[in-house]
């Protein structure tokens, strides 16, 4: 349970004040130990706070700028649907 919680606040002062591996590192440890649901969701926060702070549109996505919601998004998803298709 602290484990969870020390990556959690890792996770997000990272999104604030670290360097976008940082952020991305702590997002792969948090969703890798803890494939759920509240952990997905803190990963969507992070990825919204980084986007907002940080994110700039890309011309080569069409203007695109929430590039690690999306990117913390799909992490989410696939460790959500690796979790279910593994423990069955």
């Amino acid at each position: 349970m602290m484990l969870r919680v020390v990556l959690a606040l890792s996770l997000l002062i990272s999104a604030f004040f670290a360097p976008w591996w940082v952020a991305a590192a702590f997002a792969v440890l948090l969703i890798g130990w803890y494939p759920d649901l509240p952990s997905a969701a803190l990963l969507l926060l992070a990825g919204i706070i980084r986007d907002s702070i940080f994110g700039a549109p890309l011309l080569s996505l069409g203007g695109f700028s929430y590039l690690f919601t999306a990117l913390f998004l799909l992490l989410s998803c696939l460790a959500l649907v690796l979790r279910n298709t593994l423990s069955e």
